[in-house]
């Protein structure tokens, strides 16, 4: 998402990452670490992108960190194989969820 990243350069303000890491005995601690922003070059999409970069790459390192606590609910495969080998629509009414 770049609307942390748009805020941050409108305002100025220092940006922040956190995700939670479950702990034994169903607890979870909460980590907040500050974002180290990549210098300004002065053009707005340039720094965007590069902001939106960094962030990505610091979650990328926290889910590398400990992957069973993550789950991905994005529906990455779009067709789904149907019993007569058929692929089929994953919105449609022979589609398996």
């Amino acid at each position: 998402p770049r609307g942390p990243g748009e805020l941050a350069l409108h305002s100025g303000a220092p940006l922040v990452i956190a995700w939670s890491v479950r702990l034994p005995g169903n607890r979870h601690r909460l980590l907040v670490e500050r974002l180290e922003r990549p210098p300004c070059t002065g053009d707005h999409k340039c720094d965007l992108q590069a902001i939106v970069a960094a962030a990505t790459q610091r979650l990328e390192a926290a889910i590398r960190d400990a992957p069973a606590g993550w789950t991905r609910f994005h529906r990455r495969w779009k067709t789904r194989p149907a019993p007569d080998g058929v692929p089929q629509s994953a919105g449609s009414a022979a589609a398996i969820d």
